[in-house]
Formats: C-alpha cells, structure tokens, sequence
C-alpha cells in the first residue's frame, strides 16, 4: 500500500509542476503586459508634450516642411551643370 503511494505521488509530480508552470507563466505573461502598457502611457504623454513628434524626426520634419515651402531652384544647387555652364 506504501509503494502504490508513492508511485501515484510520483505520477502525479509532474501534472502538479504544469499546472503551477501555466499559473507562473500567465502570472508573468500579465506583468510584462502591463509594463509595456505603462510604457506606452508614457511615452505617448511625452510625445504629446512635445507636439507630436518624436525628438529624432522633428529635425529631419522641419526640413522636408522647409523645402517643400521654398520655390524650386532657390535652394543649395550641389550638382553641377551637366552642360558644363
């Protein structure tokens, strides 16, 4: 009776280590999903706060928004004439 005890506790062991691995494994799945969601709020906020767009393209924005607003062939001629003149 003691052996088929401990072979049914044995048997069971590793049901029992799934059952706890999915409750962990969910457990962390919500964690990081929350978190990034806290991110998000975050850097949203702070992309609002600075009106829209991000530090890293509000240089190369303003200058499409420059030369899109100059007439063309007022601006920096870096190639030249291919006629030679």
């Amino acid at each position: 009776m003691i052996i088929f005890a401990v072979l049914a506790s044995v048997a069971t062991l590793p049901l029992v280590g799934l059952f706890f691995f999915r409750l962990y494994d969910n457990q962390l799945i919500h964690q990081t999903q929350a978190e990034l969601i806290a991110q998000s709020r975050v850097l949203a906020r702070r992309l609002c706060a600075r009106g829209g767009e991000p530090a890293s393209t509000q240089g190369i924005v303003a200058r499409r928004r420059a030369s899109a607003a100059s007439p063309p062939g007022s601006g920096d001629q870096r190639h030249a004439d291919p006629a030679g003149a």
